[in-house]
């Protein structure tokens, strides 16, 4: 049998996203019946009928994606209270950013992803969660723009799209909050002439050049970088990310 459907079948994961995302983080040990064990590599992989499998570290069946766990530690980093919150999830997915929002007692999520039918089905149709799919950024302002929406303001606003992205709505966010916590991932930034054929971010000193440019980015739209640090958990692919934590510079005439 299929590794990743073990894991499932024997209800060590709740899915096979989820299996395949531990097999690939070295997370997954499989024991042969002399006691041999070994960690699993690959996620096509096959148990023998005389092999088990056991999760070695459960933190990231905490969420329904590894996002989860990158948000928790970017929170925890700064000491964040979510709970009460109203939060705008720019780029929600699977859910990852939307679940820990939840867990930590946040009151309201509003999420936008330009993706359809990702987002995990226990938001589906929660009541604290308001999902918006095939939802392109540049309408996010028509969203926001009548009825029950038109006045609503978000505690925080967490963002996990390329820069690129999210260029055209800096204008809109900055009037709708006073902070922004973002996951900036350097090779959707760096341009594929600096990326490896596995997927890697060839030069290591193009993440100061992607930090520069967000700074530069976000400064435009008077946002004041209060901090930047790298990501408890690394990309899928191994990469570094990065958060970046900016609250908005108040002046007069943008009141």
């Amino acid at each position: 049998m299929r590794l990743d459907l073990y894991l499932v079948k024997t209800k060590l994961v709740p899915s096979r996203t989820k299996a395949q995302e531990l097999i690939q983080d070295g997370r997954i040990q499989i024991i042969s019946a002399d006691g041999f064990k070994r960690i699993a590599i690959f996620k096509s992989e096959t148990l023998d009928t005389d092999q088990t499998a056991i999760v070695l570290e459960n933190k990231l069946l905490k969420y329904v994606s590894r996002g989860g766990v990158k948000l928790e530690g970017a929170l925890e980093y700064l000491r964040i209270d979510v709970a009460g919150y109203q939060v705008l999830d720019v780029g929600q997915s699977t859910g990852g950013f939307t679940d820990c929002l939840l867990q930590k007692g946040a009151q309201k999520i509003v999420g936008i992803d330009v993706g359809t039918a990702q987002l995990h089905s226990q938001f589906q149709n929660h009541p604290q969660v308001l999902s918006y799919e095939n939802f392109h950024l540049d309408r996010i302002p028509s969203l926001f723009s009548e009825g029950e929406n038109s006045n609503l303001k978000f505690d925080l606003v967490v963002i996990d799209l390329s820069f690129i992205s999210v260029n055209s709505c800096w204008s809109f966010l900055k009037n709708r909050t006073d902070q922004i916590l973002a996951l900036v991932k350097p090779q959707f930034e760096v341009g594929k002439s600096q990326i490896s054929k596995s997927g890697m971010v060839k030069n290591r000193d193009q993440y100061l050049l992607v930090q520069k440019q967000t700074f530069q980015a976000l400064e435009k739209f008077d946002f004041e970088i209060l901090d930047y640090f790298p990501s408890l958990l690394e990309g899928r692919d191994g990469n570094q990310e990065f958060f970046l934590y900016a609250r908005r510079i108040r002046r007069e005439n943008h009141q």
